[in-house]
Parts: C-alpha cells; structure tokens; sequence
C-alpha cells in the first residue's frame, strides 16, 4: 500500500497541469495554474501537498486492503487539517489527472522476488 501511495504521488506530480476548481483556495492572483504552459509538473501549493499523500494513500489502500479505513480515519490521521469533503475532492483530482488508471506497478514485486532469488542462491 506504502509503494503504491507513493507511486500515485510520484504519477500525479508528472502528469501536468490541472485546472484548479477548489472555492476555498486562494485568490487569483496568487493562483499557481494561470500559465500553464510554463511546466509540465502538476502544481500544487506546500499546503496542499500534505492532502495530496493523504488521498493518495486513502486511494492505494481502497486498492489494497482487504478493509480500507473510511475517509473520515484518513482525516483524523492527518489531524483533521483538512475535511472530508476536501479529500474526496482531491480524490476526483487525481482519478481525472491518472485517467482512472490507478493499477500502476510499483517496484514491491521486483524487490520481493530479487529477495527471494537471493536466499535460494545460498547454501546453509
């Protein structure tokens, strides 16, 4: 779950700009998506980043666990900085800046297999 939260971070900062539709977020001016054409990063404020890893691994565990934790746990672990409601918003970011192609393959598999290759090569 811990590599594929990271994995969608890492895929959703590389996926570009996107439009930023949040009403609670800052004035125009100050407004990080005005020109686009600048970066092909997704930007995204320092404030903000903390929602982003949460969503992400809110994301990774619906995909991974057998019981994922309701939204409202991932916001008491991130002590309640931001809602509900701005998590599941978040959430609908990254689903529509990854396409919905959330099954991304992580590196767990490969060290988990180069692990095990590794003990059968020893002798006791």
């Amino acid at each position: 779950t811990l590599h594929l939260a990271c994995t969608l971070v890492d895929q959703v900062m590389a996926c570009g700009p996107l439009s930023f539709d949040d009403e609670d977020d800052d004035d125009e001016e100050n407004n990080p998506w005005e020109d686009e054409s600048k970066t092909n990063c997704f930007l995204i404020s320092r404030d903000r980043f903390q929602l982003l890893g949460a969503t992400c691994t809110w994301l990774a565990c619906k995909m991974e666990e057998q019981s994922p934790p309701p939204v409202s746990q991932i916001a008491y672990v991130s002590d309640n900085i931001y809602s509900v409601e701005q998590i599941k918003r978040m959430e609908r970011r990254v689903c529509n800046a990854l396409g919905f192609a959330l099954a991304k393959q992580t590196p767990y598999p490969y060290i988990f297999e180069f692990a095990r290759a590794s003990c059968e090569c020893t002798d006791p």
